[in-house]
């Protein structure tokens, strides 16, 4: 696991423990769970009712500990294999349609080099947040027009900013990039290139010795960027140029969408955006999914009055 969900982990076990943390295993009965959800319901941080996809997460946490409980034979059975598994409310998704993302593209060509090389990157390749600040140089292929992906940013109390060195999904993958984004990302590289040396000379640089080495994305002192920045930049852009809130995360719903929507497959979209199976992305994008199936009914009445 990664620091980030060792932490959060910890912090849902806090209320778990509260709760049930005086049961000896084998007393734990299904009700009790019941009774731990129902509390969970009621319960309130700075005056708001938990979420029911928080509620969920304790749930599963709590589910996973029990079952490795009984693998290891403390139980005989997980009790809270026997109750319903709280709902989870799944988000809006914010979807930019075609128009909207060309207004955001127009704008954005007014902006400086870094951002425009940012946001396309975004809006190109789907790549996570934490991903895209995580990439170095030595990952960009120039002459192929490709990114290989295997790293990302976190940040967390324990240890700050940091990489991690794998993605969200787990494996490595490899990403095309068109040439507008090549060229964006060549042109955004001299810019660093001549700050990099300025504060070299200053002895102020506090990046790689070798720029294959440095990240992409880094702090204008050569460090590792905070992934944050990202939504700070984007937001201020948003509201200068008056176009609706959306995150970073907007860009990688809105690849994943358009690509569906123009009928490539669910495997190719999934390796994509990096998902560890179709499963994920299936169940993240079933609307879109239900929508083309909608559409095969038709294709097939046409190809066969066609022939």
């Amino acid at each position: 696991l990664t620091e980030n969900t060792i932490q959060y982990d910890k912090y849902l076990f806090k209320r778990i423990d509260k709760h049930l943390g005086q049961y000896a295993l084998e007393r734990l009965r299904p009700f009790n769970i019941m009774d731990f959800i129902e509390h969970l319901s009621q319960e309130k941080t700075q005056g708001k009712k938990l979420s029911p996809n928080t509620i969920q997460k304790h749930y599963a946490l709590l589910h996973a500990v029990l079952e490795k409980a009984a693998q290891w034979q403390f139980i005989k059975d997980n009790p809270a294999a026997h109750i319903d598994k709280p709902k989870r409310i799944k988000p809006d998704m914010e979807i930019l349609d075609t128009a909207e993302c060309k207004a955001i593209l127009e704008a954005l060509s007014k902006e400086d080099i870094k951002h425009q090389a940012l946001i396309n990157l975004a809006i190109y390749t789907g790549m996570r947040r934490g991903e895209i600040f995580g990439l170095q140089w030595k990952h960009i292929d120039f002459t192929e027009k490709t990114i290989t992906v295997k790293q990302e940013c976190q940040w967390n109390t324990g240890i700050g900013n940091h990489i991690v060195e794998r993605t969200k999904g787990g494996s490595a993958r490899k990403i095309t990039i068109p040439d507008n984004v090549c060229t964006l990302l060549f042109s955004y590289q001299k810019e660093i290139k001549k700050a990099r040396n300025i504060l070299r000379a200053h002895k102020e640089w506090k990046g790689a010795d070798d720029i294959q080495d440095d990240f992409v994305f880094c702090a204008t002192d050569g460090k590792l960027g905070h992934a944050s920045q990202f939504n700070t930049w984007l937001n201020r852009f948003m509201k200068k140029h008056g176009f609706k809130r959306i995150t970073p995360h907007t860009f990688r719903h809105m690849v994943a969408s358009y690509l569906l929507a123009a009928g490539v497959d669910l495997q190719t979209v999934a390796g994509k955006l990096g998902h560890a199976n179709t499963i994920t992305t299936q169940a993240i994008y079933s609307h879109l999914l239900q929508s083309n199936e909608h559409k095969t009914a038709d294709i097939l009445q046409d190809m066969l009055k066609n022939e």
